[in-house]
């Protein structure tokens, strides 16, 4: 199913990029549109992983313009996010979903979905390693960077900022109630404090 859904993706997504080159001397409202049309079904297929227990998203420098947008998804689905260098300030640390990189590195271990939004997840892959069962949800403007250092579950070629608004928007169907991370996350900054 996941490889059934990450080629559909992919083949929507080059669709995506020829009529986007083909509309590019037309404004920005005939590319929303044509977001509008496709991304309801793959932002259906991203949205229902992250109504999963344990989840991280990680941001890159993509994700500069969408920071409300990323802010709001986290919010709902109560997932930490993990800024690379080059998004560092994305979300503030001192809001509690906010966690620096040693918070990330000890919540990485039980972590079963990750969405990743402008990033080319470098330590993740490199490093720390992406268990088999861990679905990974990739965002990101460039199709290169989709599949960088391994094959997401779900890719989704798009800009930040309209991906994630109708994610935010396609969460509540799929998404139950969940208890505030913040008491867990600012006593697991407040111990690496004292590290």
């Amino acid at each position: 199913v996941a490889d059934q859904t990450r080629l559909k993706g992919l083949a929507e997504a080059e669709a995506m990029t020829k009529k986007a080159a083909a509309w590019e001397k037309y404004n920005q409202a005939a590319v929303l549109e044509m977001y509008l049309k496709v991304l309801p079904d793959l932002a259906r297929a991203v949205s229902e992983p992250l109504a999963k227990v344990d989840k991280i998203i990680v941001v890159g420098g993509g994700i500069f313009g969408a920071e409300e947008e990323v802010l709001q998804v986290a919010e709902m689905v109560q997932a930490p996010v993990s800024m690379s260098r080059n998004a560092k300030g994305a979300v503030s640390f001192r809001h509690y979903l906010g966690v620096p990189e040693t918070a990330r590195h000890k919540l990485w271990p039980a972590v079963d979905v990750v969405l990743a939004v402008g990033t080319r997840l470098d330590d993740q892959y490199k490093r720390w390693g992406i268990g088999k069962d861990v679905q990974v949800i990739r965002i990101d403007v460039d199709p290169v960077e989709l599949e960088r250092n391994g094959k997401p579950s779900v890719g989704l070629l798009a800009d930040a900022k309209p991906a994630l608004a109708l994610l935010a928007n396609r969460l509540g169907r799929h998404n139950r109630k969940r208890p505030s991370r913040k008491e867990e996350l600012e006593g697991l900054k407040a111990q690496l404090e004292k590290e």
